[in-house]
């Protein structure tokens, strides 16, 4: 007889769990932190066989800070991060062309921050794994197949480096799986190939002594 697991930390490859999510990014990781409060169990499967600190700087609005204030991450962003409070747009010769007030300079009631992805993945991580368990996140796990039954959905993942193949159940599946996911394309396969649109954008981070304006400019 199936059955239905409410406590994430005692959930088997066996169990239904309430929610399955496919992607340990940060949409993924907020979304389990978030159904776990809310009391649901989540299960979460990443293809990485090991989650770094990767990536580049990125904004986040103040609506979505408004969600991880209520997820008790106010003091967390506040360490990793940097609230703006102006953008100001300049020609090639240094001549400012326009100003924009940001975050609460804006009159918005959370403030805008600009954080390294990788710190605050790090953050979300901890949270995931000390309030959820070690277990929630299953790494190696590339999500190939899933199948939609009555009750529940069937998911089938694949380890890239063993070729082994596990079967998950839940009663719902995310698809957090990026830009070219998985979970959409099997969703819609007339959906055709992502799409250039021509424009381009180059990050990188780098140490600064003497930061630009001062520092709560974008």
């Amino acid at each position: 007889m199936e059955t239905t697991v409410h406590d994430p930390q005692e959930a088997t490859s066996t169990d239904i769990v309430d929610t399955l999510i496919a992607g340990g990014g940060i949409a993924g990781l907020v979304a389990a932190l978030t159904l776990h409060r809310a009391g649901y169990s989540v299960r979460i499967h990443e293809r990485m066989e090991k989650i770094e600190p990767n990536g580049f700087g990125v904004t986040l609005q103040p609506y979505s800070v408004k969600l991880l204030f209520e997820l008790g991450l106010e003091k967390e962003m506040e360490n990793v991060g940097i609230q703006p409070l102006m953008a100001e747009f300049y020609t090639r010769h240094g001549q400012l062309i326009y100003r924009d007030p940001r975050g609460k300079n804006a009159k918005f009631n959370w403030p805008l921050y600009t954080v390294h992805r990788g710190k605050f993945q790090e953050v979300l991580l901890r949270h995931i794994r000390s309030e959820i368990g070690q277990n929630t996140i299953r790494l190696g796990q590339k999500l190939i197949a899933f199948r939609q039954q009555p009750s529940h959905v069937e998911v089938d993942f694949v380890n890239p480096t063993t070729g082994e193949i596990n079967t998950e159940r839940g009663k719902i599946l995310i698809g957090a799986d990026g830009i070219h996911s998985t979970v959409r394309r099997l969703l819609f396969p007339n959906e055709g190939p992502t799409l250039w649109d021509g424009i381009a954008v180059w990050r990188g981070v780098t140490p600064v002594k003497n930061l630009y304006l001062d520092g709560r400019t974008i």
